[in-house]
């Protein structure tokens, strides 16, 4: 962590095209203003403001390791990490159409969403992505028409506390419960081939 992020989006702002890489945020500290723990990639001010067509990799923050609120739109989040905090790849915001892969999360308690924490997805592909705790691709998100493979966490492999529509979730794992998801509303949606002791 160096403590400095990538890129700031004001509201309305957007970016197209760019490659945004070894940007950090502060790790969570509760001391610490919200503000310089987020979104070590690329931090939105708001829903209006837009990345479309980017690649946010090798990013860290406390929140968020590649990005923070916001709509993204055919990028590519991957290899970002938080440690002691939520959302690997992603906290917040809207992804249309993206690829959220191999993004990490830990801190015991706190580490849920490897790939993505309470964000939409539509059209996604989440994959390969670590939570220690809860939801090792997606915790507490809406998912719609997305593809789930190949996460792990201890409880919820692929999602966990979320709600799915029209996905496809397989070869998730969990070392607890829930290899392809844990306390999550599952809706016309195809879940098979994933484990759990």
């Amino acid at each position: 962590y160096n403590g400095i992020r990538c890129v700031y989006l004001g509201d309305k702002a957007t970016i197209s095209g760019f490659t945004l890489t070894n940007g950090s945020a502060e790790p969570y500290d509760s001391g610490l203003n919200y503000a310089d723990e987020v979104g070590g990639g690329v931090w939105c001010a708001g829903r209006q403001a837009a990345a479309s067509n980017c690649v946010v990799a090798g990013n860290a923050a406390g929140f968020g390791g590649g990005t923070c609120s916001g709509t993204l739109q055919d990028c590519v989040i991957s290899n970002n990490s938080v440690l002691y905090g939520l959302g690997g790849g992603v906290f917040g915001g809207v992804l249309e159409h993206c690829t959220v892969s191999s993004n990490s999360c830990s801190g015991g308690v706190y580490g849920g969403g490897g790939g993505a924490y309470s964000a939409t997805l539509n059209r996604c592909t989440i994959s390969r992505n670590f939570g220690d705790r809860n939801g090792g691709g997606a915790y507490s998100c809406w998912l719609n028409d997305c593809v789930i493979v190949s996460n792990s966490a201890y409880f919820g492999g692929g999602t966990y506390s979320g709600v799915l529509i029209n996905c496809t979730v397989v070869g998730n794992s969990a070392a607890s419960r829930g290899g392809g998801s844990g306390s999550s509303d599952i809706r016309n949606s195809i879940v098979c081939y994933n484990t759990s002791p």
